[in-house]
């Protein structure tokens, strides 16, 4: 009985190791696929943005024109952005993503990016603070601190309400520097600050999900922060949302190579399309009344440039309305004496 037993033990331990290899094996398919994918995707990207760029700067470009390039642009940026995050996830997976040690002043690294976000304070009405030594510096990779940041503060406008607060906090000892970026929306339960760190992960799904993404952002913010042997928490913040504190040791590790704080005096931004998916775009209200003469269509549509486009495409041959949300359409839909429904759900 023993021997039979430990027979079966044996073929039981082979049939999990044959698993494993092949869940490793699926794995390495999935970060090539992303990766592979993600190369293929910005090139053409790159000759969709260079060209569409180069007609917005000429002077001779109709205004019409300009407005539909300008949406052209800024999409394509947006989609750009998502497959540079999905090529970030591959090289982070296969542990390519490489660390490129600098000094770097930290307090003007993150004047830096709470710049990018002032022109979005004042439309959203949300009062940005940002408190920081007049200089601390620290040898890490700027560029790696610059996605941390962009990544948790985009994420703390996206949930913090109008009339809001967001704080961007920078303090340093002798072995570590701390970033605190702290809102007051409606902050992250316990049960879920572990979940909004895993990949492709929404707290919010389905028909009630509020926000659009990727779910890659906060994890590859902790991705980041791990790589350079540091950290990133959550809490509840005295300003009643959330609290994501980011910690970093403040010297690289030995027999690093640190490049001088003179290479670093300008840093790099690929982040316009992390701020333009925060703006609120204007809502072009199509009237139903009007001199085309055929069915009345409700189109329902909370992206604004996507009701605008598919209301403008059929304004040639039908009447229009539109709404921007589910409430809204569901009470033209009993008001209105419409033939038909255009909706995303």
């Amino acid at each position: 009985q023993l021997q039979e037993a430990n027979q079966k033990l044996r073929r039981a331990n082979e049939e999990i190791t044959k698993l494993y290899e092949k869940t490793r094996e699926l794995d390495n398919l999935k970060s090539q696929f992303f990766s592979s994918v993600s190369h293929e995707l910005r090139t053409p990207l790159a000759l969709i943005l260079g060209p569409t760029e180069r007609l917005l700067q000429a002077p001779e470009t109709p205004d019409a024109a300009r407005r539909d390039l300008d949406v052209v642009a800024r999409n394509a940026r947006a989609l750009l952005g998502h497959v540079n995050n999905l090529l970030d996830i591959a090289k982070l997976e296969a542990g390519r993503m490489r660390l490129d040690y600098a000094t770097t002043d930290l307090s003007r690294l993150v004047r830096f990016v709470a710049s990018h976000f002032e022109v979005l304070s004042e439309e959203k009405r949300i009062h940005l603070h940002v408190e920081a030594p007049d200089a601390l510096l620290a040898e890490l990779d700027p560029e790696k601190v610059q996605r941390i940041l962009m990544n948790l503060v985009s994420n703390a406008f996206k949930f913090t309400p109008a009339g809001g607060r967001v704080r961007v906090t920078l303090r340093g000892t002798p072995e570590r520097v701390l970033f605190e970026v702290a809102d007051s929306g409606p902050g992250i339960p316990p049960d879920k600050r572990e979940a909004v760190f895993e990949r492709f992960r929404q707290i919010e799904e389905g028909a009630t999900r509020r926000f659009g993404g990727t779910g890659l952002g906060l994890s590859i913010a902790r991705e980041l922060a791990l790589l350079q042997l540091g950290s990133i928490s959550i809490s509840d913040a005295p300003e009643g949302g959330a609290l994501f504190v980011v910690e970093l040791p403040r010297t690289a590790p030995p027999n690093s190579v640190v490049r001088s704080a003179e290479v670093t005096a300008e840093f790099p931004t690929d982040a316009r399309h992390v701020v333009e998916e925060l703006r609120d775009r204007p809502r072009t209200v199509v009237s139903p009344l009007g001199t085309v003469e055929g069915a009345l269509l409700l189109v329902v549509e909370d992206n604004p440039e996507m009701n605008r486009f598919i209301s403008e495409s059929l304004s040639d041959q039908y009447r229009i309305a539109v709404a921007f949300d589910g409430r809204e359409g569901l009470e033209k839909a009993k008001e209105l004496r419409r033939d038909l429904i255009l909706t995303d759900i």
